[in-house]
């Protein structure tokens, strides 16, 4: 049958179904269903097995989509490998068993209330040969949209996952105008998500010709760096020799992943089209700590450009879900679903808690492990250098000349040091000749009663409150931060300690840097 004769074929069918459009009220622009889409995880590995759920050892139960939904995730992407459950031959009629099993699916979903982006996931006979089975597919797709014509638009429909091989970008452009155009006839507002060839790669994006379609998101998929997010993959030739390797936010490790959203988010601006990550993730064989920062990272960029995002995968070998002990691995869910209330991972618990939230909120930490910086480090201990970046960023300080101290030119906070030294809250830390600031030493806590009662001007006190700061050099500046308040000791609930010469963690620190909060600044 000649193309234009059995796309007219399929299209008079369909309007024998008729062409359900949905209310008003339920329509929603191209942005606002990317926004939808939000957060949400792949629940791959289960359908789009050749011949059977459960053939590659995940099979989807019912009480994972509200597990999906608890954990804060607002959609899923269900890829199904449509070809293998339909007939050989024309009319290829999907099996009826196989839709009541992606109906139950899609029920479970919007019950949840999870948007749910039906897959066309694998067409092995399509990626080898596009033109001879171009037919199938289109009667696929036309079986498939009118069974789902009147589902909620909260179901969303993916035309073909990673088109590949054969199927170029140049082919798929063609086939995707078509099939869209099957589509239409039943669904003409249904949400349709559409990718490029070269299997959906952001480089390709440039390349994809859609057709003028108000309800169309476009998609990319994310490994990079891929020997990091694929080392030990089996069904990836060589990938062994890429065994530890590791990722840990180094510019060598961001620039492949800057260059990807980058190339997408400009596609999207040009062409006004949203845009969804339809997958991201890496291989149980990378060391756990390096795939948290890996996604906690990819994560936080695509959020950042405005994109939607499907993690790859919930329950199989990139999964969020250890399905045998019946246990989210909480550091990749907290990489993507961080809580809204709380801006670091490991600071639940902290007596500081609240000082270290309060030092985020106001601009003061970044976090301790970049690029991520999801987590603050609480317990570690504070450097000089540190100190000034941390003090600079709160008190909002003059620039000051450089080259004071001979010690700091190759320090990532000498700009926070010369400002520290202008404003007269550090004067070195080699008496008397003072031309040296050791920004690599830690901070003790006599050091941080110093710099905080330069940067206050704290007004004079009488006796210290303290049993251990006679002798230090310090004790004058540990009485007057004692005064106001801003400690109350090292060793609660007594308080009758300092313990000047102990290191400052972070932790600490926050609290000294908010109970300063309202204090008139030196020099402001």
């Amino acid at each position: 049958m000649a193309r234009s004769a059995l796309i007219a074929f399929v299209l008079i069918c369909a309007a024998v179904v008729g062409a359900p459009r949905l209310n008003a009220q339920d329509t929603w622009t191209a942005a606002e269903a990317a926004a939808r889409l939000g957060r949400g995880v792949n629940l791959g590995n289960a359908l789009e097995a050749p011949d059977y759920e459960g053939e590659w050892g995940m099979y989807i139960e019912d009480e994972f989509f509200q597990l999906i939904a608890d954990a804060g995730f607002d959609s899923v992407r269900l890829p199904v490998r449509w070809d293998t459950r339909a007939g050989s031959a024309s009319p290829w009629t999907i099996d009826p068993a196989f839709f009541d099993r992606v109906d139950h699916l899609v029920d479970l979903a919007t019950a949840a209330d999870l948007a749910i982006i039906i897959d066309f996931h694998h067409f092995e006979d399509l990626y080898a040969d596009p033109t001879g089975n171009r037919d199938r597919f289109l009667a696929l797709w036309n079986q498939i949209a009118a069974h789902y014509a009147d589902a909620p638009r909260e179901v969303f429909f993916e035309l073909q996952n990673e088109p590949h091989d054969a199927l170029t970008t140049a082919l798929w452009n063609d086939l995707l105008a078509d099939t869209l155009d099957v589509v239409r006839a039943t669904n003409p507002d249904r949400m349709v998500v559409v990718g490029p060839g070269m299997w959906n790669s952001a480089w390709e994006l440039g390349n994809l010709k859609l057709p003028e379609d108000p309800s169309l998101i476009g998609t990319f998929h994310m490994y990079e760096p891929f020997q990091f997010t694929h080392q030990g993959a089996d069904w990836v030739g060589g990938s062994d020799a890429w065994l530890g390797t590791t990722w840990d936010g180094s510019p060598g490790d961001v620039e492949p992943i800057q260059q990807v959203m980058d190339l997408a988010s400009a596609w999207s601006d040009d062409t006004g089209v949203p845009l969804l990550m339809g997958e991201f993730g890496s291989y149980e064989k990378a060391d756990m700590e390096s795939r948290i920062s890996w996604t906690g990272y990819v994560r936080a960029e695509a959020e950042r450009r405005g994109f939607a995002w499907s993690y790859w995968e919930f329950g199989a070998g990139f999964g969020l879900y250890d399905r045998d002990s019946g246990v989210w691995r909480t550091g990749l869910v907290d990489a993507l679903i961080p809580d809204s209330g709380d801006t670091f991972s490991d600071d639940d618990g902290s007596v500081f808690e609240s000082d270290i939230e309060w030092l985020a909120a106001s601009g003061v930490t970044r976090g301790c492990n970049p690029p991520v910086n999801d987590r603050f480090c609480p317990d570690e201990i504070v450097t000089r250098a540190q100190m000034a970046a941390f003090l600079n960023r709160l008190l909002d300080l003059a620039p000051g000349p450089s080259g004071r101290f001979v010690d700091t030119a190759t320090s990532v906070f000498v700009d926070d040091i010369d400002r520290l030294a202008a404003a007269g809250i550090t004067r070195g830390c080699n008496p008397p000749a003072d031309d040296r600031f050791c920004p690599g030493n830690p901070v003790t806590r006599e050091q941080m009663a110093a710099f905080l009662v330069r940067a206050f001007d704290l007004p004079s006190a009488g006796a210290s409150p303290f049993l251990d700061d006679d002798g230090s050099q310090f004790e004058e500046a540990i009485t007057r931060l004692a005064a106001s308040g801003l400690t109350t000791g090292c060793n609660p609930p007594a308080g009758d300690r300092f313990c000047p010469r102990d290191p400052v963690t972070r932790g600490q620190m926050a609290a000294f840097l908010h109970r300063s909060d309202g204090l008139a600044v030196v020099g402001n």
